[in-house]
């Protein structure tokens, strides 16, 4: 935790708690008044907000509540992406003092999404609602990278604290490579024996796996989150037989950090209707019960807002509450963000963020689609940016074989548009191969 968004996060965590004791009518009118600050906001410090707005010949003081957002347009995330940062980066702010954040890559368009250390003081305060603040546990994270201090705080600051923190038995934190294979990340966690992991469900389900094919046990965490991808049904009974340990969901996403979560009661994802408004559209008309292209609005990131948002994810908005008592509306189901295994020649099963990860760090990609034709044969297909060369192919082969292995056939072909499934999304990996999971 840097230093300097320690008392940021204590203010927030106040607005947090008090929040979750508000009347469904208090939310309301709470998260109404945010949206009308955060329109008004983005139409006059946004340039792209601004034009969108006139375009449609609307102003700020048409969107009085949550049910006006349907007179703006939909923005989709590689209209963002195309943008120049001035358009879509608030007047006024300062990007070098800011946080960057990139999106996964899970519908194959990359994004770079920028806040204050405040509003990412916000997003962790938030975080407490799923996570809980029980900070004598210790937590594994099984991710692509370990996150780096906050920039402005110095790395040793950073480190001296992590270690009298430990040293109090506070904040253990332990950071897994997803690269690792299976082996090695079930000897990493029998030897810290977390109280809690978080990672994709595809990463447990593989570790999950080994563990039952072996016999191994050892390993049982108070509580497993999984977030990133679709949990199936199959994946979520699998995972908590195997570690004997309840499973909750999160539905977030970089842009805007935990959209909704699963509380104990595991009868829905409650969202946090304080900091994000979740729409759910057919046919341009928001809809309970039924399904829907999700659409969110942040209400928090003044930095780079997002108005209008199209996540790609198809969700069903219910009007029930939970038997929790909780008061935030409720998201039923959440579809569409299910990725396919690769399996190699050697028999080696991948997760597909594995190869999500190594694409996404590669520039002059603005949009990507890798398929397993065969055991050993890949297509992959590309939307270029400006800055792509022949020189980044020979990166993107190069990159590929070291996970897929040196004898795999690597296609890249360049093209205008990905195809789409019957919802409108792109699916950024698809495999041919039977799967033996």
């Amino acid at each position: 935790m840097p230093l300097q968004t320690a008392p940021c996060i204590l203010y927030y965590l106040h607005k947090v708690r008090k929040a979750e004791r508000l009347s469904p009518s208090a939310l309301d009118e709470l998260q109404n008044t945010k949206l009308r600050a955060m329109v008004k906001f983005a139409y006059e410090n946004v340039p792209y907000y601004h034009k969108l707005f006139n375009s449609v010949n609307l102003s700020p003081e048409d969107i009085r509540t949550k049910e006006d957002l349907v007179k703006i347009p939909i923005t989709s995330r590689k209209t963002i992406q195309e943008l120049p940062i001035s358009e879509r980066f608030a007047k006024g702010g300062n990007i070098s003092k800011c946080m960057r954040c990139r999106t996964s890559g899970s519908s194959g368009i990359p994004l770079d999404v920028f806040l204050s250390k405040k509003e990412m003081s916000y997003r962790i305060a938030m975080q407490t609602r799923a996570y809980g603040l029980n900070l004598t546990h210790k937590k594994v994270n099984m991710l692509d990278r370990e996150p780096l201090p906050t920039e402005g705080s110095p790395a040793t600051i950073f480190k001296i604290l992590k270690q009298c923190l430990n040293q109090l038995g506070l904040w253990r934190r332990y950071y897994f490579s997803l690269l690792e294979e299976p082996c090695e990340l079930v000897s990493k966690l029998l030897e810290v024996r977390p109280d809690v992991i978080e990672t994709q469900p595809s990463t447990l389900r593989l570790i999950s796996k080994f563990l039952r094919e072996n016999n191994i046990k050892g390993i049982s965490p108070k509580s497993i989150f999984t977030r990133a991808e679709l949990l199936s049904r199959e994946d979520r009974e699998q995972i908590e037989s195997v570690f004997n340990t309840k499973l909750t969901d999160l539905y977030g996403t970089t842009e805007f950090g935990i959209v909704a979560w699963e509380c104990e009661k595991h009868q829905g994802y409650h969202i946090n209707s304080d900091i994000v408004v979740v729409e759910a559209i057919r046919d341009d008309q928001q809809v309970y019960g039924q399904e829907g292209q999700v659409i969110c609005t942040d209400l928090t990131n003044y930095t780079m807002p997002f108005i209008r948002y199209a996540l790609g994810d198809i969700v069903v908005l219910s009007k029930e509450k939970c038997s929790c008592g909780r008061n935030f509306p409720i998201i039923e189901l959440v579809e569409g963000r299910t990725n396919d295994f690769v399996t190699l020649a050697s028999g080696k099963i991948l997760s597909p963020l594995l190869l999500l990860l190594c694409l996404e760090k590669i520039d002059g990609i603005s949009q990507y689609r890798l398929v397993q034709e065969k055991l050993d044969t890949f297509n992959v297909q590309i939307i270029e940016r400006q800055n792509f060369t022949e020189a980044t192919k020979e990166k993107i082969r190069k990159k590929l074989k070291e996970i897929l292995g040196g004898n795999a056939q690597i296609n890249i072909d360049m093209v205008r548009e990905l195809p789409r499934d019957k919802s409108g999304k792109v699916h950024p990996v698809v495999s041919k191969v039977p799967v033996n999971l």
